[in-house]
């Protein structure tokens, strides 16, 4: 009876066993450019002072960047002294890009960033209208005059889609 026990045993293990090996072999595939990825053929160049820059491109409508902000910000609080991150707001939505920089002209920081996008993914408020952008602004504590005045500073204008496009 024992044998049979160890067989049916054995039997069991051998498949288990393959498994493991098939499982482990592809957890770090070696990945091919031209294949697994295309290389960049003009990177931006690397700057001088020794720091990684990693720039995060995004637009508050966007489901996947909704989805990745937390933990786009879990990671910021661990980044090394070498590594600067930086947030840039696409420009193909005028008024989102204008609310980005105005949130970073009042220095309200991450809170206020992760407020847009509960507004616009949770709340279905699109923040479509400057008027829109100012009831929100007001809803997070800011004084609706002090948002106007920013929201349309030379310094948030400067960062403005279409006043990039222009140059």
């Amino acid at each position: 009876m024992g044998s049979i026990e160890n067989s049916m045993k054995n039997l069991l293990i051998l498949p288990v066993t393959i498994l493991a090996l098939i499982y482990s072999v592809n957890v770090f595939p070696q990945y091919q450019a031209g294949k697994d990825f295309q290389k960049i053929p003009n990177p931006l160049p690397i700057k001088k002072d020794g720091k990684v820059e990693v720039i995060e491109v995004f637009w508050y409508g966007c489901p996947a960047c909704y989805s990745f902000e937390p933990f786009v910000n879990k990671w910021k609080k661990d980044l090394d002294q070498d590594v600067k991150f930086t947030k840039v707001p696409i420009g193909w939505n005028q008024l989102h890009a204008k609310l980005y920089y105005t949130i970073e002209a009042l220095k309200l920081g991450d809170t206020a960033h992760s407020a847009v996008f509960t507004a616009i993914h949770k709340e279905g408020n699109r923040l479509s209208s400057e008027k829109s952008i100012l009831a929100f602004l007001s809803k997070i504590g800011v004084q609706e005059d002090e948002a106007f005045k920013q929201m349309n500073s030379f310094s948030v204008n400067i960062f403005s889609p279409s006043l990039l496009n222009s140059r």
